[in-house]
């Protein structure tokens, strides 16, 4: 693969994510720096770059010098990283409201909405990828640096348990979901908010619950 825009282990770090993410690359897989650098043909230092960032992502875990391993979880590993999330999700509620900054999240939240209102015709990935920037904005706005090292952390392990999440959200529903924050945002009812910000994390106890039922 030809690299056509810098930096080059930016743009590695983020193609080997979409690859995680679309199940190219599989929990369990290694990667291999040498075939690496011929794929990106590209030296050492960018490869160990993006790989240096994947591991503090959560995606992958190294235990030589000369490969990294995407990480394999468990059932119970995948339940942890959702219990986690929930609890980062009130964590960062409670962040904002400390720090003063509810009306910033809710001018950033709002034109994110109305993006998704345009892409009701869209692609799933793209209605799903516009819901995601939606729902993250209240963590990536609670002016503590800690919260958002502690949500980095988990962001890739959130994305090897559960893919792309084709199987976790109907776009429908998700849209709803935004409609519904919005509309608790406006009536400042933040026990509301703080009840549909957990939709994204339910959806995920939902799929571990349907594949445990399948697995009986």
């Amino acid at each position: 693969m030809q690299l056509n825009r810098l930096p080059a282990s930016e743009q590695i770090f983020e193609d080997i994510v979409q690859k995680i993410r679309t199940r190219k690359i599989l929990p369990g897989e290694k990667l291999v720096i040498k075939k690496l650098e011929e794929e990106y043909q590209v030296s050492s230092t960018p490869v160990r770059d993006a790989l240096s960032q994947l591991k503090s992502f959560g995606f992958i875990e190294a235990k030589c010098s000369s490969t990294a391993t995407v990480i394999q979880m468990s059932p119970a590993e995948r339940r942890d990283v959702v219990e986690l999330n929930k609890e980062l999700t009130d964590m960062s509620f409670r962040l904002i409201m400390k720090n003063h900054r509810i009306e910033q999240v809710r001018e950033k939240m709002r034109p994110l909405y109305q993006k998704q209102m345009e892409l009701r015709d869209a692609a799933f990935s793209e209605r799903i990828a516009a819901y995601i920037e939606f729902v993250n904005i209240p963590g990536q706005n609670t002016g503590n640096s800690y919260y958002s090292t502690m949500i980095g952390t988990l962001l890739g392990k959130s994305i090897v348990a559960f893919g792309d999440y084709s199987e976790v959200y109907d776009p429908d529903l998700a849209l709803e979901n935004s409609r519904q924050m919005m509309e608790a945002l406006d009536q400042e009812d933040w026990e509301r908010f703080g009840e549909l910000r957990h939709y994204m994390m339910d959806c995920f106890s939902e799929l571990l619950e349907r594949e445990e039922r399948e697995e009986k």
